[in-house]
């Protein structure tokens, strides 16, 4: 039942899809520094790879590594997806949560204040509220009601005192590097044996 302008309701259904992409956003939230190690670490190997005349066998190693490194920065989390993805056997669960004045209450049990939500977070199709990287609240956009996301986000930004911010993954830069990688792997060795340049506990 809506008490207030400022209420709002919401459905989340659980399943292999909507994991994979929670674990995904809290990542790209949350792990900027292990990102830039990762992709440091990328880069060297591929230049290993392309600069610094080493056997063939290593060279080849190293691109393909560091390629595949650039291709999934963020594998960790998928690796902690799958996981859970397992231990839930395919099962899918919906939980509702509710927004009102007090905060944010989930059917668990669980209540977040609006003063300990640490980071709001969006994507084209979800809201994330993020209490710290071990709980978070996924909301779809076409589940709220009111069907109002934009007021939405205007009342959590207004009560949270935090700007909305949307994770870092995927397209861009990160693509581009993926395309150059693919093209490095695909060209042949040449003749001096060097290759052709061209580039948490979530509630569910």
């Amino acid at each position: 039942m809506q008490t207030s302008k400022n209420h709002f309701e919401a459905k989340v259904i659980f399943n292999d899809e909507t994991i994979r992409r929670m674990f995904r956003t809290e990542f790209y939230t949350y792990e900027g520094m292990q990102r830039l190690v990762w992709l440091a670490v990328a880069f060297a190997l591929v230049m290993l790879a392309l600069f610094v005349p080493i056997p063939t066998v290593v060279k080849v190693l190293c691109l393909l590594v560091g390629c595949a490194m650039f291709a999934m920065p963020d594998f960790l989390s998928r690796v902690a997806a799958e996981g859970v993805i397992m231990q839930r056997g395919g099962a899918e669960s919906t939980v509702s949560c509710r927004i009102n004045a007090g905060g944010v209450d989930v059917e668990n049990g669980a209540h977040i204040p609006f003063d300990k939500i640490d980071r709001l977070v969006e994507d084209d199709q979800y809201f994330y509220l993020f209490q710290s990287r071990q709980m978070a609240v996924m909301i779809p956009k076409g589940s709220l009601l009111p069907a109002n996301p934009e007021r939405f986000a205007k009342v959590l930004a207004k009560e949270t005192g935090k700007d909305w911010q949307q994770p870092d993954g995927g397209g861009g830069s990160h693509g581009l590097w993926q395309d150059h990688c693919h093209q490095l792997v695909s060209e042949p060795a040449q003749a001096d044996g060097k290759c052709s340049p061209p580039a948490g506990e979530y509630l569910f």
